[in-house]
């Protein structure tokens, strides 16, 4: 290569057969088996640029609480859009496509390159049993050259602060990662969660003796630019003793405000508890005492990048951490900092309960019972609302535009719709009465299920949806007559 041998370049390079191809990748029912032309990049040039110029999309309608109604025109929110710092004139708009996800991503590129923050896909998986139906010799490659393709534009759309999370398991998560790697930059490759979809049961454990059960999967997180990156910290409830097992310092006041915090007295915890006269056993009411003095409840940890001994170590001192921002302080006891048991307190369904961040390791996801989340029957590979809330909680924030474009059955398009977001959502196959637009007409309406609780959805909203017409051709011939 360029002269030199392979052995004498340094960089790995992700090679296999019909890497440099264009695959439309047009199924349409997951029965369909379609012979598939792999589109050379360098011998289809023209072939290519054609499959991959913006389409016509047609049967456009809109829906919101009264139903289904012609489509008016697109809604282009100048106030909104300045709020979110994109052109006055993107569509504001939220949308459902049907058709083929390759062309109806290029097609999306002009009004959208670079606007989206967040990109969630759950593909295929190539299981063999999924809709991934292309079960010829190549089926390994052409997964593979089915994602590239894809993964290509999506990296166009989305925006310089924007993120990339992918939901895969075991068969083709590696291959994936090298993938993404090429596509998006190593560098930028922020972590793989691994995440509980499954429960030891079922048919996984009639080959117990021969492998592991499977109950865990992938999901690989990416960022446009690693420079950029932003996240909303993710709590999870969890009992006081396991967030605040060393939490074991409590502060009384005396009256003094903070500007006074050396005339503090510290107690513990158990002696704070005495001098209110609470009773241990009784848990509803100690658990009450804890959270409602949660902000006088502390801990200390070393800061070994500061120097705090100008301070007497036996009070607690106010640290202003910046003299020209006084508002900017914390305090200091003992020559270490304090840590509020506040805050670790979070609102959850409107009560404050001690939380714990969230890591990479997400066991915490109810999994039962999905079936009909969103009043749709999906009985396999349907997603749990709370874990599209997470992900979407994680990196967007309202007004934020998320994109699914194996949409599905709409869990992504429904988690945002309650979550205040605006969406794209893109599905070819036909799920019949439980695909997305039935699902986000029942959120509209205001469903109870999945994460309505937790965002207190009452419904409203609309969404626009539009068909991707493939050919051209009808009107071709109009203009022609």
């Amino acid at each position: 290569i360029d002269g030199k041998y392979l052995k004498q370049r340094n960089e790995v390079a992700l090679v296999w057969p019909f890497k440099d191809c264009v695959l439309e990748g047009g199924q349409s029912r997951e029965e369909d088996k379609r012979e598939e032309i792999f589109f050379n990049e360098t011998l289809a040039q023209d072939e290519i640029t054609q499959l991959l110029e913006p389409k016509v999309f047609t049967n456009a309608k809109t829906y919101d609480k009264n139903g289904e109604k012609d489509f008016s025109g697109f809604t282009r929110d100048a106030e909104l859009n300045k709020k979110r710092e994109l052109p006055a004139d993107t569509i504001t708009d939220n949308l459902i496509i049907k058709g083929n996800n390759l062309l109806a991503l290029h097609s999306l590129k002009k009004e959208f390159a670079g606007k989206v923050k967040l990109i969630y896909i759950d593909p295929p998986y190539n299981t063999g049993n999924d809709s991934f139906g292309y079960n010829d010799n190549f089926n390994h490659s052409t997964w593979m050259t089915f994602m590239k393709n894809r993964l290509l534009v999506a990296k166009e759309l989305l925006c310089e602060t924007g993120f990339l999370f992918i939901q895969i398991n075991d068969i083709e998560s590696a291959y994936l990662q090298v993938l993404a790697d090429d596509i998006f930059d190593r560098s930028n490759f922020l972590t793989s969660i691994c995440v509980k979809m499954s429960h030891l049961s079922g048919t996984k454990m009639a080959h117990k003796e021969k492998k592991l059960p499977k109950i865990k999967e992938h999901i690989l997180m990416y960022t446009k630019n690693k420079s950029n990156v932003s996240l909303n910290p993710q709590y999870i409830e969890t009992s006081w003793e396991d967030a605040f097992s060393r939490y074991n310092s409590f502060i009384v006041k005396n009256g003094y405000d903070d500007s006074e915090s050396n005339k503090w007295e510290v107690i513990t915890v158990n002696e704070a508890i005495k001098r209110n006269s609470i009773d241990k056993s009784n848990s509803k009411k100690l658990n009450q005492f804890l959270i409602e003095n949660a902000s006088l409840i502390f801990r200390t940890a070393r800061n070994r990048s500061a120097d705090y001994s100008q301070y007497p170590a036996d009070l607690i001192c106010k640290h202003i951490k910046d003299e020209d921002n006084p508002q900017n302080y914390h305090f200091v006891y003992k020559g270490e900092d304090i840590s509020f048991a506040e805050d670790k307190i979070r609102l959850i369904e409107g009560k404050r309960k001690p939380t714990t961040i969230v890591g990479d390791i997400w066991t915490d996801i109810g999994i039962n019972n999905l079936s009909n989340e969103g009043n749709v029957t999906l009985r396999f590979g349907k997603k749990p609302e709370l874990l599209l809330s997470r992900i979407i909680g994680l990196v967007t924030n309202q007004n934020d535009i998320v994109l699914d474009y194996h949409l599905g059955s709409g869990t992504t398009a429904s988690v945002a719709h309650k979550m205040k977001r605006q969406y794209i959502g893109i599905e070819q196959l036909n799920y019949g009465e439980n695909d997305s637009v039935k699902r986000l007409q029942n959120v509209i309406e205001g469903e109870k299920s999945g994460v309505s609780k937790a965002f207190e959805w009452k419904g409203g909203g609309s969404f626009t949806y539009l068909e991707l017409k493939k050919y051209n051709q009808t009107f071709i011939d109009q203009i022609e007559e």
